[in-house]
């Protein structure tokens, strides 16, 4: 029988000292069944140095093709820069391998490289931003991918570690993802009666909050210019190559009649305008296919993450609170198919020459097409209390704007004709007054399309004749207010109005309001000025 006066069936006396619990998280498992584990130095996946050469021989592969067929060709000077050319990148590989370490302790991110000049850099796990992926196909095949390692530091990753396998990458993620443990331990060890938290619970979920579909991207793609660039890359490379083209003009001779050659030659002009608007748009097509194929955006707690990529698989963090400056583009086609793309500016992400594939998919083309439809509340899940841009009421440039560009347009137009007619005849009369018209109406237009607006947690900005943007940024993000006037806008009674964020450049796109009202331009100066110095700076 049991004595009723025991302990048994009652509580446990509670700990006066209770200790942490371990975090219980399970971990991932590798191809070998292994649970990593990063509290002590570890090597890069030994396929780092394939991935490493492969990476050298992009950036050195026109010298190596120019010296390799200098060899073939029995150069043995260009033989010996052939073989000095991999024997150096195969060295390389093989040190970067062999000295490359890094683990996870004290709550920081330890990478060690180099011998002659050994660099060892602490990056501390809570002020991790992002984790970037980047999988081409032969990364999906073996089953790695390239981490980028970012902070708010700079333009440039912390680390870049080529290459870790999935699951290192999982349990790196993880355990980034997991840095407030310590708090929760130490919560946990105040209350130990209260058995009842779940810490899975308390993870945060993630919801999707667009995907594009492939029609998008291909009206995307046709109204784009991107085929444009590999056009002019592939004319430039022909005309070079090609010092000699009557052979060319042979060739030609037997894919069009002679009657076209003798009889209407001026068809060919528009018949090969069109074809080649037909290859550029094609072009533009299968790059947006290519690059933003199955995007996804994400929404995990405070972060967003981007997914996309037909061949190479791009995988991208971007915090909420370190998003300063949006802006949303709509050329001219997009806006006739009633689409738009979405840009950002995060802190610490000024655009930057030679930018990798992460950083261009999350700063310069977070959102490359969305519907006009979703654009309101895509941006409402960025940063709450963004007003519609089509219902404001927006503050235009001074009423005398107008009349001082129409002013310009006809200087101008007056030198362009004087300038033609001194040239060419009197036939520049009629230049220097189609110049005229052309300006006048553009000059009218961009004044028409600037406009301001101020609301409760920011500031709205809008220009662009045929590309329309408007951008937005936020009392808490503005590093500085400028306002300058020429003596040409004093004037004329206006001033210009500029707003920093110290991030331009993925953006395309700034907050300078010129011609602006100097009355109006002085009170929203003094108004903006005293909201951002009252606003706390706080990107946690």
């Amino acid at each position: 029988m049991t004595d009723p006066t025991s302990g048994a069936g009652q509580d446990p006396p509670s700990d006066p000292n209770p200790t942490p619990r371990p975090n219980t998280t399970p971990r991932p498992i590798d191809g070998a069944g292994h649970k990593p584990s990063f509290d002590q130095p570890r090597r890069l996946h030994p396929l780092s140095i394939l991935f490493q050469l492969l990476s050298m021989s992009r950036q050195s592969l026109f010298p190596a093709i120019v010296a390799g067929w200098s060899a073939v060709n029995g150069s043995f000077f260009a033989a010996l820069i052939v073989a000095a050319i991999f024997g150096l990148a195969i060295t390389f590989a093989m040190i970067r391998y062999l000295t490359f370490r890094y683990q996870i302790t004290d709550g920081e991110l330890i990478v060690t490289e180099g011998i002659l000049f050994r660099k060892v850099r602490n990056i501390p796990v809570d002020r991790i931003q992002n984790v970037d992926l980047v999988q081409s196909p032969f990364h999906r095949i073996f089953r790695v991918a390239e981490v980028h390692v970012e902070t708010a530091s700079g333009t440039e990753p912390e680390a870049k570690m080529r290459v870790l396998s999935l699951a290192d990458v999982d349990f790196l993620k993880q355990q980034i993802s997991s840095r407030g443990y310590s708090v929760s331990a130490t919560t946990e060890a105040d209350h130990p009666a209260d058995t009842t938290i779940d810490r899975e619970s308390r993870e945060p979920q993630s919801q999707t909050i667009l995907t594009i579909p492939v029609s998008h991207l291909i009206q995307a793609g046709l109204a784009s210019n991107r085929g444009l660039i590999l056009v002019s890359v592939a004319l430039g490379f022909f005309f070079q190559s090609s010092q000699d083209l009557d052979p060319e003009y042979t060739a030609l001779d037997r894919w069009i009649p002679a009657q076209v050659w003798n009889g209407t030659p001026w068809l060919l002009i528009p018949v090969a305008a069109l074809a080649l608007l037909v290859v550029i748009r094609l072009l533009g097509t299968a790059w947006y296919v290519l690059r933003f194929y199955g995007y996804r955006l994400e929404r995990t707690g405070e972060d967003f993450q981007v997914s996309c990529g037909l061949l190479t698989k791009i995988s991208a963090t971007v915090p909420r609170r370190r998003i300063q400056f949006i802006s949303v583009h709509r050329p001219p086609l997009m806006r006739w198919m009633r689409l738009a793309s979405i840009r950002i500016e995060t802190a610490g992400g000024a655009g930057k020459k030679g930018e990798d594939a992460a950083t261009t998919i999350t700063r310069r083309w977070f959102i490359p097409v969305i519907h006009e439809s979703q654009v309101t509340g895509l941006l409402s899940q960025i940063r709450t209390g963004i007003p519609d841009d089509g219902l404001i009421s927006w503050t235009r440039a001074a009423p005398r704007a107008v009349r001082r560009t129409t002013r310009i347009a006809v200087i101008a137009s007056i030198l362009i004709g004087i300038g033609t007619t001194w040239a060419i005849g009197w036939g520049g009369i009629a230049i220097g007054l189609v110049a005229a018209v052309l300006l006048i109406t553009h000059s009218r237009c961009y004044v028409r399309s600037l406009g301001y607006y101020r609301f409760d947690n920011g500031v709205m900005f809008r220009s662009g004749l045929l590309n329309q943007k408007t951008s937005t940024t936020f009392h808490n993000r503005i590093q500085s207010v400028e306002l300058r006037s020429s003596f040409f806008d004093r004037r004329w009674s206006m001033a210009k109005l500029s707003v920093d964020t110290a991030a331009a450049g993925p953006a395309n796109h700034t907050i300078t309001f010129p011609m602006m009202d100097a009355s109006i331009a002085v009170g929203e100066f003094e108004a903006l000025s005293k909201r951002s110095a009252a606003a706390a700076m706080n990107w946690d």
